[in-house]
C-alpha cells in the first residue's frame, strides 16, 4: 500500500505531470493501468478500483454492484470539484480501512 500511496500523492501533487489536467476519470485510468502493471510485473492484484467502489457507493448510498463507475459516480455529484473531492475521499478511506490490501471485498 506504501507505493500505491506515493503514486497517488505524486497524482495529487501534480496531475498535469500524469493526467493533463485534473480529471477524476483520467485518473481512474492512470489507477487501472498502475493495477494492471503491477498484475503483469508482480502476479498480485492490487484491488483499488474494486475496494473503492464499494466504499464509495455506501458512502453514497448508492445501489450495490451499480454499473457506474466511482470515477463517474463522484464526477455527477461533485462535477469539477471531483478531482480534489477523490483524494479527500482517499483519505477518509485509509482512516476506515488503514489495512484495506489485505481485507477481504465482503467485509466492506
Amino acid at each position: 500500500m506504501c507505493k500505491f500511496n506515493l503514486f497517488l500523492e505524486k497524482i495529487k501533487n501534480q496531475p498535469a505531470l500524469f493526467l493533463g489536467n485534473k480529471d477524476v476519470v483520467a485518473l481512474s485510468y492512470v489507477i487501472s493501468g498502475y493495477e494492471e502493471a503491477i498484475y503483469d510485473l508482480t502476479g498480485n492484484r492490487v484491488l483499488f478500483n474494486t475496494k473503492f467502489q464499494i466504499f464509495i457507493e455506501k458512502k453514497h448510498d448508492s445501489e450495490r454492484f451499480m454499473t457506474i463507475h466511482w470515477s463517474q459516480l463522484l464526477v455527477n455529484i461533485y462535477s469539477e470539484e471531483s478531482f480534489d473531492r477523490f483524494f479527500e475521499l482517499w483519505s477518509e478511506f485509509l482512516r476506515v480501512y488503514p489495512d484495506w490490501e489485505n481485507l477481504d471485498i465482503c467485509l466492506f
